[in-house]
């Protein structure tokens, strides 16, 4: 989503008004619940998410802050719906790729109303709770021209797609 945001636009499942809800946990917080499921107590499966619900329209704006952009300044892709020649070449040649497998599964949840992520809840289960907040890790998470093509240089936009085609691996 940051190499979207950082080019200014997206598949239109991610811009969603009224989209499905997800809980982001931040890297810290997941290292944490990790160690903390490692105990050998928890048995079962768990749903680890974070505190605050967002559609993905909103993870997008606070994606778009953290790299220079302005909240809801990425708009929908251009697409001929139901035949892109592009979509069909591209699915031939490489399989669904992985933004559109994303999108996809955005597009899903969005329909479908569900909870994207099911089970009891791991921090209820451990007696614990995230420690940051979505909002405030995302306001220590800036990235500049140089550091988004540093940080973002594998995956890109089209080697991710075919590795057997990127010279630099």
């Amino acid at each position: 989503m940051a190499q979207c945001a950082s080019v200014g636009s997206i598949k239109g499942a991610f811009l969603a008004e009224d989209g499905a809800q997800f809980k982001p946990i931040n890297d810290a917080d997941l290292s944490r619940a990790v160690t903390l499921g490692l105990d050998g107590k928890l048995k079962g499966q768990f749903a680890l998410r974070g505190e605050d619900a967002v559609t993905t329209k909103e993870l997008l704006a606070l994606i778009e802050q953290s790299v220079g952009k302005e909240a809801g300044s990425t708009g929908a892709l251009r697409e001929i719906p139901f035949f892109s020649p592009a979509r069909i070449l591209e699915e031939f040649t490489t399989g669904i790729c992985q933004d559109t497998n994303m999108a996809e599964m955005v597009d899903t949840f969005n329909n479908s109303k569900a909870d994207p992520v099911t089970g009891d809840d791991f921090w209820s289960a451990v007696g614990s709770a995230p420690e940051e907040k979505l909002n405030d890790w995302f306001q220590g998470y800036k990235l500049d021209e140089e550091q988004l093509v540093e940080h973002l240089s594998r995956p890109s936009f089209g080697s991710y797609k075919t590795s057997f085609g990127d010279n630099s691996v």
